[in-house]
């Protein structure tokens, strides 16, 4: 009892850490899915199959790789090669880096603000849809976050050393994470002004520290250039635009989905009118900690400008939500503090529910998309499914005509949909075949067929927007036909 009377929100963590953990357990048993099944897994497989557990470009191929760092890779071959090689090692590994992360992001709340901040910022966290979802998944978000926490915690706390390790090693896990080095810089540098030692040897050493990571990226990508004649992976580069009309589309997007879109508008526009107050905590007595939110805004603002001119999918910009929710929550209880105490029980029960509501809301709005992240069981349902039917039927050593993600279930037995040897399959009809077996999103129109050939669809599994249907070609002695 005097334990929870000492440490009672360090407690209460613990407890909403556990719950869901157990609520997440049955995840682990799920195959591979989409970004994990075509690179990720792939990519570990391949450095423990050729025994090159590594760090280096050439560990793994260009074709899963893509070119990004390799460092989350590296550790799940680890855990492969010390576990087994199966889809339950890598989303367990998964989920011992959302819990460690959620650890760290509760002492560092605990720290720059208060227990009972740290607490219910980290209940938020738990239920970010993106960041629930993401929780058990072989995907390097979840490590980026931790690595980017432990990096602004180095900034806030001026501990540059750690700042440099994490920062190096969030780099070294998704590029991405050159955002964090720009930022370190500019604090660097506003500090500098604010206390006028810009050429002083403290302030000169922390810029030294501030672009540690840069040239740990730099080396990597030499190394790379040496490798495979190219510094960054051809077709990464084409996505790259500096169009406007290309861009504005998707920075809109990004600012709705880091701020107010799947539930987060609550926590969101809190941290944002949180920047706004900043600017009148003085008249108003409100005892904002404004250098840590600009801190946090920064880190926003260079990840918007960064993500907008590249590929954007919603999870790419799930290491910003433990600091918008951060803000948001550290916002709401400064300006209920400062109404006073007959405030407080109201305003726990007021942020309890729309909190809980906005959630609820965001995590059932998230699966109407396909492509909000969520959603990713339908499409994981209708393949595993439609695999294990394959498996039974008689022509399952016929080349079967299909696309991705079906043909990377055939592939390898460990990406945990087959019970048996791998099936042998064609890709953009590169052979003959008598069946295909296509997933395909909405409707059978979208059903893959750049060669225009004729077939009758036999079956289909549906589950949602996600589809999978076996079809028939017409053929003769020679070639498929158009009848």
């Amino acid at each position: 009892m005097n334990i929870l009377k000492k440490y009672p929100y360090e407690f209460l963590f613990f407890l909403a850490l556990l719950f869901f953990v157990l609520i997440k357990l049955s995840d682990l048993l799920l195959p591979f899915q989409w970004d994990e099944l075509g690179a990720y897994a792939p990519g570990a497989f391949s450095m423990v199959d050729t025994k090159h557990i590594g760090l280096l470009p050439s560990c793994v191929p260009p074709l899963l790789s893509w070119g990004h760092p390799l460092f989350f890779t590296f550790c799940n071959a680890v855990m492969f090669n010390i576990f087994g090689e199966s889809y339950i090692v890598g989303h367990s590994f998964a989920m011992m880096i959302t819990i460690i992360t959620l650890i760290v992001f509760f002492l560092f709340a605990q720290q720059v603000f208060d227990e009972k901040t740290a607490f219910f910022s980290s209940i938020l966290l738990m239920a970010h849809p993106i960041f629930y979802t993401c929780s058990v998944l072989t995907l390097p978000e979840m490590m980026l976050t931790l690595f980017t926490i432990l990096s602004v915690w180095g900034i806030v706390s001026k501990r540059w050393w750690l700042y440099a390790i994490a920062a190096s090693l969030a780099i070294l896990t998704k590029e991405s994470a050159i955002v964090i080095p720009p930022l370190a810089v500019l604090i660097i540098f506003i500090d500098a002004i604010r206390f006028r030692d810009f050429f002083s040897g403290s302030r000169l050493k922390m810029f030294l520290f501030a672009i540690v990571p840069l040239l740990v990226f730099g080396l990597f990508i030499v190394i790379q250039k040496m490798q495979y004649g190219w510094f960054f992976y051809p077709l990464q580069l084409k996505h790259l635009t500096l169009n406007w009309g290309t861009i504005y589309p998707i920075g809109k997007r990004i600012l709705t989905e880091m701020f107010f879109d799947y539930g987060k508008w609550l926590a969101g526009g809190t941290f944002l009118a949180g920047l706004l107050l900043c600017g009148f905590s003085k008249p108003l007595r409100i005892n904002l900690n404004a250098r840590v939110l600009g801190i946090f805004a920064g880190l926003c603002f260079i990840l918007f400008l960064f993500s907008a001119m590249n590929v954007y999918l919603t999870r790419y910009i799930l290491f910003t939500a433990p600091f918008v929710i951060l803000g948001g929550v550290h916002t709401f209880f400064t300006v209920i503090d400062r109404l006073g105490s007959r405030f407080n029980v109201a305003g726990l029960v007021l942020l309890t529910g729309l909190w809980g509501y906005t959630t609820w809301d965001g995590h059932t709005r998230m699966y109407e998309f396909p492509y909000g992240e969520m959603s990713y069981k339908f499409a994981l349902n209708v393949v595993k499914d439609a695999v294990a039917w394959t498996e039974q039927q008689p022509w399952k050593n016929d080349t079967i005509e299909t696309n991705f993600p079906l043909y990377r279930a055939f592939l390898d037995k460990r990406n945990g949909y087959l019970r048996g040897e791998t099936i042998p399959f064609s890709v953009n009809f590169e052979k003959k075949t008598r069946y295909g077996l296509f997933y395909f999103e909405w409707a059978p129109e979208n059903i893959p067929n750049s060669k225009n050939y004729k077939f009758t669809i036999l079956k289909t599994w549906s589950d949602h927007f996600a589809n999978v249907a076996w079809v028939e070609y017409k053929h003769d002695s020679t070639e498929i036909v158009k009848p």
